[in-house]
Formats: structure tokens, C-alpha cells, sequence
């Protein structure tokens, strides 16, 4: 029996529907079109990339029809539930001051580390614990370290996760190590040396909690990463830190970092500047996050259709609908000012 996941299906409706939150429309697309490829990674099924109108004419041509379509919309119907979920635990977080008993339970929940959290580092951290895909957006100096440590030893003690994968510029590499070693009691190794002494590392992967390495060894160490830490039966919680070094959806380190992202079981990005010079940058961040959130690469077009004014040129010239944006990316950030 074919068995469609939750977050596959989320990929599904991301690249068949281009609708938004339309899970009806989603739900006649799926019903009419062919499962076609095996995702190891994510151990389900998913539909290939056609717009409605190939697929009509597809079919006509083919003849084809999809079996199990009662579990297809089960899981359609879970998908709307866990958008709902996601947006009522946001409005938890708005107005968490006005709850104290739920506060203090967020306190213990996420008293996992060394040394206790804020209790505002407590809040974003429960909130990214929460989330398949989350950014924790804090401004600079808030924490957003521990935070993220935090969120990884709490899936590591419920046996949600067994590994930990941390992609960060070089110069913070160092940073990770201190800061795991100050907060937790995890141990780690850092990717660095040579190309022989890093295959030893992450061939020996399997020894350590954390793995640290940076966005530049993606481009040289990405047959390495497949096979020792892909291919391996691990639980991975991805932590993407300053991820707007992925904003360019044409970099290589974008697309080896989303690239992993897809065998990731959590993916939790780090940032305090998402947005650096435009509303289009978080299209390609969104797609190591959720990529239900703005779709994939072929669906850039669609993005620019729904929130930017576009010069005959072809160059994003405005923004329009950052309402709708924001709706639609606020279920998975959580951002708080120095101020607060």
C-alpha cells in the first residue's frame, strides 16, 4: 500500500496546487495524478512538478488513476489540522504574558541544559521544539545559540532525534563549541583539516551529537555528507545558522543546504536578519524550512506573481501583499527585539 506522509504531501500541494492554503483544490490535483517517485529520504511517495492543465491533459491521454485516494485525503485533512496547531500555538506565544501557569510550564519543559534558559529564550526555544520547520529570528545578541541547543537536547531526550547536523558560517564554528560545551553535555566534532582528516570525521559521525561544520565545505564535502551522514540511518536535526547565507537560490551552498535539509526530520534556521536587501530572499530560505510555505524553484514565478511588482524587464520593481506573507510565514518565526 502506498503510504503518504504528512510532510509530503505538504511538498505535493507546494508544487501541484500553487494555491496557498487551498487544501480542496489540493485534494482534486492528488486525486488525478500518478504517484511517480520514492522519496528514501522521507520514506514516502511524492507527485512529480506539472501544472494543472498537463495533468488534465496527461490523464485524457493516459488513462491513469490514482488508487488509495481515502488515505490521500486523510492525510490532506491532517495537513489543514497541523497548519491550524501551527497557528494556535503562535497566538500562544503572542499573548503568553497574560498565562502564567502555561508560562511556567514552558520553563520546565525546556529545562534540559546546564545552565537555565531566560525566560524569553525559554519561550522561543518550546517554540522552535514545536515546529517541523522553524526560524528563530531574535535580534543579535538575544541567544538564539542556546536556544537552538535547547530545541536539540529536548528531541535528543524524548528519542525524537539521535543527531545533530550544524551548518554555520566559518567563523562561527568555534562559537558552536564553546557554546555546546558551556550548555550541554553532548559531544561533538568540528569539520576541519584536510580532506582526508575531514572524510575521517564524518565517516566517524556516527561517535558524536553534534557535527559543526561551515557553508563552504558544502561545495567540496557533499559526496562525503551523502554517504556518511545521509545514507546512515539517522534521526537528523538540521540547525541552519545565519540562514540567509542561503537567500540566493542559484548558490551551490543553497542547494546542497536544501538538499539535506530534505533528509532532515527538523530543520530549525537561525537569523537575525532574514530579509537583507528583499522580500524575494526568504523564498529560498523557506525552502530548507517548509518548502510548503512558498513552494520550490519552479515556483519563483509564482512567488513574484503573488508579492512583487515586476518592470517590463523582468526586475522586481515593488512589493504587494505582504499581509498575505506575512500570514503565511507566521506560523514558523518567532522574532523579539532587544526592547521586549
Amino acid at each position: 500500500m502506498v503510504i503518504f506522509k504528512k510532510y509530503d504531501l505538504m511538498h505535493v500541494i507546494a508544487k501541484i496546487t500553487e494555491r496557498g492554503d487551498n487544501f480542496l483544490f489540493a485534494k482534486d490535483a492528488l486525486a488525478n495524478l500518478p504517484v511517480r517517485t520514492f522519496l528514501k529520504n522521507r520514506k514516502g511517495w511524492k507527485l512529480p512538478y506539472v501544472d494543472i492543465p498537463m495533468a488534465v491533459k496527461y490523464l485524457k491521454e493516459e488513462g491513469i488513476k490514482v488508487e488509495y485516494s481515502e488515505e490521500i485525503s486523510k492525510q490532506l485533512s491532517d495537513i489543514k489540522e497541523w497548519r491550524e496547531e501551527q497557528l494556535k500555538i503562535k497566538h500562544i506565544y503572542n499573548n503568553i504574558k497574560s498565562d502564567k501557569k502555561y508560562f511556567k510550564n514552558i520553563l520546565k519543559e525546556m529545562d534540559v541544559l546546564k545552565i537555565k534558559l531566560f525566560p524569553f529564550q525559554a519561550v522561543g526555544s518550546y517554540f522552535a521544539y514545536n515546529a517541523h520547520g522553524s526560524v528563530i529570528g531574535d535580534m543579535v545578541g538575544l541567544g538564539k545559540t542556546p536556544m537552538a541547543l535547547a530545541v536539540a537536547e529536548k528531541r535528543m531526550l524524548n528519542k525524537e532525534t539521535n543527531f545533530n547536523l550544524i551548518i554555520c558560517p566559518s567563523t562561527l564554528k568555534h562559537n558552536w563549541k564553546d557554546e555546546i560545551e558551556k550548555f550541554t553535555k553532548s559531544n561533538y566534532a568540528i569539520v576541519d583539516g584536510s580532506k582526508a582528516q575531514r572524510k575521517k570525521i564524518y565517516k566517524q559521525s556516527y561517535k558524536y551529537r553534534y557535527v559543526i561544520m561551515n557553508y563552504d565545505l558544502l561545495l567540496h564535502d557533499i559526496d562525503f555528507i551523502e554517504q556518511f551522514i545521509l545514507e546512515r540511518d539517522y534521526d537528523i536535526n538540521l540547525i541552519i545558522d545565519e540562514i540567509q547565507y542561503i537567500n540566493n537560490p542559484g548558490a551551490k551552498r543553497s542547494k546542497y543546504t536544501k538538499q539535506i535539509a530534505d533528509y532532515a526530520l527538523f530543520t530549525l534556521g537561525l537569523s537575525a536578519t532574514l530579509i537583507e536587501n528583499k522580500v524575494t530572499d526568504v523564498f529560498s530560505s523557506f525552502q530548507a524550512i517548509d518548502i510548503s510555505v512558498f513552494g520550490d524553484r519552479n515556483n519563483y514565478r509564482n512567488f513574484t506573481k503573488n508579492y512583487c511588482n515586476v518592470d517590463w524587464f523582468g526586475n522586481v520593481s515593488g512589493y504587494k501583499n505582504p499581509k498575505m506573507m506575512r500570514r503565511r510565514m507566521s506560523p514558523y518565526i518567532i522574532r523579539r527585539l532587544r526592547e521586549e
